[in-house]
């Protein structure tokens, strides 16, 4: 029992004897106290001390070490007011003695869950990184931290220990940092909005910030909110350098998220190929395709020079490079590329190089470039028409006075067209674009030809000759409908196979139908044939050898370069729904099995009606993965390298005669990517924060 007396007043019996004293007691003996005058009863206090005999040293240690004003000695009493004592110091002071249990001690592990450690005088608290709150040192538990990221912040419980560890050294450097005054709170307004601008300059593909984005929106600012306002968007920096900086900060941030999530899908897939810019610089663009949480996803992976050579060797280097952001040549599936020897040389080509390290990655040739090369021969009769169209349409585009002639002729007719297009090899849809525009203009071009005495004028008199262009018109243009429908992004070989063979099929149907010479399936041709009722039927048996021989021979082409094998024939992939068990194969173990489920599965045959291909068999795979991982592995393979083809034609909007020695890797990963930067992680990476000057 405590030798002295002690008087307690009711303020200090509340806020600290009661904190320290267990509540079960507390409440047990809350009945029994009886003020008097503002003083709690002596007997109360000395009955409840003797009940508790731990806490009494722990008080007498507290009255003793405490000399407060207040405090009076009256034969061995001390008197204890509560003005004296603070309820954090008495707690402080009361807590270690009074607790037997050993302090938890903070692991390393606890910030793969978003937890750090901050001190607190003798015990070490978990502190979340996301949200900053400190927990008791009681909660240093595996468990119980996760139960609170799952909880608070659920949107990042599948985060890698980077993301972690740069909120942990962003929070680290926020507990030094001063007071928010006025010139940094405007700075950390001021960079947020720098960094959009950059992406919006990025993805625009545009220089002119600093020019024009600028004064425009002080000026608007000025005109609607005021000077003030004015002056805000005069502190946002947009020199040069700093939206060159923020761009690769932008993309470095979407390239970690990539790389994250290609290593989460485990699997991967890639299209490459390599062109010269108009720097004369070698690029060689990559494109990857991975599972993603709820649909295929397409990424822009890097677009770098070539310093020197682009031999296989130099390409593989370039991409072995890149593997050693941790992804393995082991987990990456296929390999689609044009058909260029740097690319597909037997010894020395680039997927000889990958198989060399992966033997069992697959290697596709871009069906975009097969479909090209076979449409590209023709025999000598329309080869030497086709030189002719190209020699008329040079006459009048080279001449800047004869493409102002005949735009002015063209005007005065009344014309669909004005202008005739140059013809390019190398460009897909370019021959069937420059006879398109030869036959519309057919009649001006003969009168401009005739006025200017030209050698080719009299071609446009000649039937024969004619008959033989709008046949070229109408093969081409379904060459490049072909050709177009096989472009854009989420293509497989499953759709592109479609229609391929759908192609195929009508080369041999418009075959037989001219050789019983029928010209429905060819409108130039057959409107130009009721225009001459004269002699229609003998015009074109006249020419029918000639059209049926190209046929014949596209037919040979497309089927030397896209031979039936190289199409995928599980046509059962575009919906199960229709298909027979049958269809599928008996091999893999649980494969038909799973197909029949699916089959009578109802709501993902709702799902199939709504929901894209991809879409559709990732939701599958999470509840049938041997019936899902046949699948992905037709899906998920490119057929065509269109994604590189873009990313070129990007490039050149990009890197300039005006900017020719920019580095555009960065520019094309923002402005190509689908994946939206993280602009909170960027700008806690931020040391410091400065306002235009």
């Amino acid at each position: 029992m405590l030798q002295a007396e002690i008087h307690l007043t009711p303020c200090f019996l509340q806020q600290h004897l009661r904190a320290a004293v267990p509540r079960t007691v507390a409440a047990g003996k809350r009945q029994e106290v009886v003020w008097c005058n503002g003083v709690c009863r002596r007997d109360w206090c000395i009955s409840l001390l003797s009940e508790l005999p731990s806490i009494v040293p722990s008080i007498h240690r507290w009255t003793l070490q405490h000399q407060p004003v207040s405090s009076v000695e009256v034969s061995s009493e001390r008197v204890l007011c509560c003005s004296s004592y603070c309820r954090g110091e008495f707690l402080r002071f009361y807590a270690p003695s009074s607790s037997s249990m050993a302090k938890r001690s903070y692991k390393q592990a606890f910030l793969d869950v978003g937890f750090t450690s901050i001190s607190d005088r003798s015990s070490v608290k978990p502190q979340c990184v996301l949200c900053f709150q400190v927990l008791s040192n009681e909660l240093l538990k595996e468990n119980k931290l996760k139960r609170h990221l799952a909880t608070k912040h659920a949107e990042h419980v599948n985060k890698v220990g980077e993301f972690f560890e740069r909120r942990e050294a962003a929070l680290k450097r926020s507990r030094l940092e001063p007071a928010m005054n006025p010139a940094l709170l405007a700075a950390k307004q001021a960079t947020p909005a720098s960094y959009i601008i950059a992406q919006c300059i990025a993805r625009k593909m545009k220089e002119a910030h600093k020019q024009l984005v600028k004064p425009a929106a002080m000026d608007m600012a000025r005109l609607v909110c005021g000077d003030d306002a004015a002056k805000k968007m005069q502190s946002i920096s947009l020199s040069d350098n700093t939206i060159r900086s923020r761009i690769v900060d932008l993309s470095l941030d979407i390239k970690d998220q990539v790389v994250a999530r290609m290593k989460k899908a485990g699997k991967w897939r890639y299209q490459l190929d390599e062109s010269t810019d108009v720097g004369n610089d070698a690029q060689l663009m990559i494109f990857g395709r991975y599972e993603g949480e709820t649909d295929l996803e397409e990424e822009f992976i890097f677009c770098t020079p070539m310093k020197t050579t682009t031999t296989g060797a130099d390409i593989f280097n370039v991409m072995d490079n890149f593997q050693q952001e941790g992804l393995s040549w082991e987990n990456c599936v296929s390999l689609c590329t044009d058909g260029a020897p740097a690319m597909f040389g037997v010894r020395q080509g680039f997927t000889a190089r990958v198989k060399q390290v992966n033997p069992n990655v697959g290697i596709f040739h871009c069906l975009l470039h097969r479909e090209n090369l076979a449409a590209q021969h023709l025999l000598p009769d329309l080869s030497a028409v086709m030189q002719e169209v190209v020699a008329v349409v040079n006459f009048v585009k080279a001449s800047a006075v004869n493409s102002r002639l005949f735009e002015k002729m063209c005007v005065d007719f009344g014309s669909e067209f004005q202008r005739l297009l140059f013809y390019s090899s190398v460009r897909w849809l370019s021959r069937g674009k420059d006879l398109r525009r030869v036959v519309e203009l057919r009649t001006e071009l003969q009168i401009f030809l005739n006025e200017k005495n030209h050698r080719h004028a009299i071609r446009f008199h000649e039937k024969p000759w004619m008959l033989k262009v709008c046949y070229l018109n109408d093969v081409f243009a379904s060459v490049n409908e072909l050709n177009t429908s096989m472009q854009g992004r989420d293509q497989n070989i499953i759709t592109l196979s479609e229609k391929l063979l759908a192609f195929k099929e009508k080369l041999l149907l418009w075959k037989g139908k001219l050789e019983r010479g029928s010209t429905v399936a060819f409108p130039s041709l057959n409107e130009y044939l009721e225009a001459w009722e004269d002699d229609e039927i003998g015009a074109l048996d006249a020419i029918k050898p000639v059209l049926v021989n190209h046929l014949e021979n596209l037919i040979i082409e497309f089927d030397r370069y896209i031979p039936d094998r190289d199409l995928a024939s599980q046509h059962w992939i575009r919906n199960p729904f229709q298909a027979e068990v049958d269809d599928l194969s008996e091999d893999a173990h649980g494969l038909q099995e799973e197909f029949v489920e699916l089959h009578h599965d109802e709501f993902h045959r709702q799902l199939h009606a709504k929901a894209s291909l991809g879409e559709f068999w990732t939701a599958v795979k999470k509840e049938k993965p041997i019936i899902g991982a046949e699948v992905m592995n037709v899906l998920l393979p490119f057929a065509t390298t269109y994604l590189c083809e873009q990313g070129f034609s990007a490039l050149t909007v990009i890197k300039t005669k005006a900017r020719n020695c920019l580095d555009p890797g960065h520019d094309m990963r923002i402005a190509l990517s689908k994946i939206e930067p993280r602009m909170e992680d960027i700008m806690q990476t931020k040391l410091q924060l400065h306002l235009s000057h």
